[in-house]
């Protein structure tokens, strides 16, 4: 359990401190970011984390477990239903991307995207930077460390 919420910390949105997309200098994938391994797998890996440490069984499902654990625990309601709508918003620009692309949207270029979903995605970050902070909290994980 503390094992999978050190790895939901390091992987840190590509996003820098000037609200600035971070993507790939090199390769097949330059001028892109990874949203399943910058995004999707933080908020993945803590809702597994934070229902194992709650005892929550009845999802499978990261929306699933998103939504048990903002009914079933009170200190993480609010961040557990941002967490659940940030998934999803994030599953839904992978698809989106993936079907314009033909491939599996994982990689996303940030100027294809409008304006509209930059701004919904830097406030996913937040989201995502959010639970990163309550999974460090919950877990006492070293804060000092620069995931």
């Amino acid at each position: 359990m503390q094992k999978l919420a050190g790895l939901a910390v390091e992987l840190l949105p590509p996003l820098n401190f000037l609200g600035k997309f971070i993507v790939e200098k090199q390769g097949r994938n330059s001028g892109e970011f990874d949203i399943k391994n910058r995004a999707i797998a933080p908020l993945r890996q803590a809702a597994q984390a934070f229902a194992f440490k709650y005892q929550l069984s009845l999802r499978y499902s990261t929306g699933g477990r998103w939504i048990e654990i903002a009914k079933g625990v009170d200190s993480l309601k609010e961040i557990a239903s941002l967490a659940q709508e940030a998934y999803d918003f994030l599953l839904r620009l992978r698809t989106m991307n993936g079907l314009k692309r033909g491939d599996s949207g994982r990689f996303i270029n940030p100027e294809k995207l409008t304006k509209m979903e930059k701004a919904q995605l830097v406030n996913v970050f937040d989201v995502v930077r959010m639970v990163q902070n309550s999974l460090r909290k919950e877990f006492q994980l070293d804060s000092r460390r620069r995931y």
